[in-house]
């Protein structure tokens, strides 16, 4: 045993016995017997010395020395370990706690810290031209051919074609609305010349016959009813002594008859006669009288008022007159200013239409290729917005964008920037991007401009700059690309893997690690981090390179 080198304790793998082990080599695995190692060890030490009656002294030193060892082991550990045990030495009472040893600490490290952000965008082609059918007036736009998506093509080439039959019917209608509103505009300009020359003569018969009522009024109260009344008057008058004159005659020729003692048929009818006429006489009496009570109670007052109402109505009616026919021809005026203004509007709406009827053929700008869609920020809208539209019969918005033509010669970058990033994003910025059509190629870019305001909620943009090199073919508008650059960098940082480091239970902003002191004995300390770059933590203070950091949470 003694001569295979000088050896020392270490707790055995699933055993609560300590081995004996050889520095220098392995006598063999841990026995579960205490004898049977020691007959062993006698046993060989015997064949070595050959001398049997040595053996009682060895047995002694053996003993001995694991004594000895024994309790040194106790009080201090070995520095390395070998796996394997050649010889175990029961322990009896407690049991041993696993001390901490060396492959359970680690110690923190002065190394390059640094940490790349890379921001997800699209290529943008900087000339690309947006087109869209725009028209004022016309909303009818049906398409009749349209050009493929993806084709090549060549400045004033015909993209889109919609059908132009129906507004060209309506500018023809405008047109003809247009020559009758002249027409009529001429007849009314001659209207109103004619209305202002009848002006002063239509005045002056409104005076006279305003005159001529106000007389005949007059002569109806002075002249007309004071002769009807007196003619009524007369009449009775008249029949009065009509009446008077039958009477009288009937009298006398009663009188003559009755002297003789015969009278004649002739005499008969002579006074028969004579007594009708007394009879009509006396009726055309009451019937004058009655005629003469009904003008004076009924007549004379209704023509008076008839007359007196048909004045008033006559006065008002010139007074009227008097307004209306000034007004008429402010009233023919005022029509002819607005047959202007609808004829300007017509007018204005016909060269519209024209215009429209113009921009209603899509033509390109510029050479380059056909996309259908737009592009945002470089993100390509695709094609499934737009197929059914762009077909033959599919219906167009005015100004809604509908194609893009992108000439390729000049491109940029557009990546995303999340709120919480925003402030490592700075003007000049370099970085490496990478096209997703090509991810083993880096080129080089930086920052141009940083948007001031979100584009959505938490959503931030920036522009890149970038030139590619020479033979390396154009980046399709709306490729998938990534910006990688170096948001933070420190060439000497103190770092720890974060998985040895804790929060605390209470406030999770603290942060702690486990040290093993002087002792051995491990003891909790605070510490301050700075940046994460994956696996490794940036740490501030708290600990040293010196400090041993425990792999694990101790249980206590």
């Amino acid at each position: 045993m003694l001569t295979s080198g000088r050896g020392y304790t270490q707790p055995c793998p699933n055993s609560q016995k300590f081995c004996i082990q050889p520095i220098q080599r392995n006598l063999g695995g841990c026995e579960d017997s205490f004898f049977v190692k020691r007959i062993l060890i006698l046993f060989i030490m015997t064949f070595l010395f050959k001398r049997i009656f040595f053996l009682p002294i060895l047995i002694l030193l053996v003993f001995s020395a694991e004594k000895i060892i024994f309790s040194k082991d106790k009080k201090e550990k070995s520095p390395s370990l070998d796996k394997n045990a050649s010889l175990q030495v029961p322990i009896q009472g407690k049991k041993e706690t696993k001390d901490h040893t060396e492959t359970e600490t680690i110690r923190a490290e002065i190394k390059p810290f640094k940490i790349n952000l890379t921001l997800k965008g699209f290529i943008e082609d900087i000339d690309a031209q947006t087109l869209a059918i725009k028209t004022n007036y016309w909303s009818d736009l049906r398409v009749v051919q349209s050009t493929k998506q993806g084709k090549k093509v060549k400045k004033d080439e015909i993209l889109v074609q919609l059908d132009h039959e129906k507004i060209r019917q309506q500018i023809h209608n405008l047109s003809h609305e247009l020559r009758l509103l002249e027409i009529d505009f001429q007849i009314l300009e001659v209207e109103l010349k004619l209305a202002e020359s009848l002006v002063p003569i239509e005045m002056e018969a409104i005076e006279l016959n305003e005159q001529y009522v106000k007389e005949d009024l007059e002569r109806f109260k002075s002249q007309d009813l004071p002769f009807q009344k007196k003619s009524l008057q007369m009449n009775l008058k008249r029949v009065q002594d009509y009446l008077l004159y039958s009477q009288e005659e009937l009298n006398q020729l009663e009188k003559m008859y009755h002297e003789d003692d015969l009278t004649e048929e002739t005499e008969e009818i002579i006074l028969q006669r004579a007594k009708n006429q007394v009879d009509y006489a006396k009726f055309s009496v009451v019937s004058a009288q009655k005629n003469f009570e009904d003008f004076n109670t009924i007549q004379a007052p209704r023509s008076q008022k008839a007359m007196q109402d048909s004045f008033d109505r006559e006065k008002l009616m010139f007074s009227a007159q008097r307004k209306t026919t000034p007004a008429e021809v402010k009233l023919k005026k005022l029509r002819l200013v607005k047959m202007e203004q609808e004829k300007k509007i017509l007018v204005k709406k016909k060269r519209d239409l024209e215009q429209d009827l113009k921009n209603m053929t899509l033509k390109c700008p510029v050479d380059g290729k056909v996309y259908w869609g737009t592009f945002e920020r470089g993100k390509w809208s695709g094609t499934v917005p737009f197929k059914n539209k762009l077909q033959e019969g599919g219906n167009l918005k005015a100004y809604e964008e509908i194609l893009t033509i992108c000439p390729s010669k000049r491109f940029r970058a557009i990546v995303e920037i999340p709120e919480k990033d925003l402030s490592l994003v700075k003007k000049n910025l370099p970085g490496k991007l990478i096209f997703s059509s090509l991810p083993e190629e880096k080129i080089n870019a930086k920052v141009e401009s940083v948007s001031d305001s979100p584009h959505s909620p938490n959503k931030y943009y920036a522009i890149l700059a970038f030139t590619l090199p020479k033979g390396f073919n154009n980046p399709a508008p709306g490729t998938a690309c990534s910006f990688t650059f170096v948001a933070y960098e420190k060439k000497s940082a103190v770092t720890l893997p974060a998985k040895f480091v804790f929060k605390d239970d209470y406030d999770p902003e603290i942060k702690h690690v486990y040290v093993l002191n002087k002792s051995g004995k491990s003891r909790k300390k605070r510490i301050d981090v700075g940046k994460q770059a994956g696996d490794t933590l940036e740490i501030l203070s708290g600990i040293t390179i010196r400090d041993k950091v425990l792999k694990e949470k101790p249980k206590n």
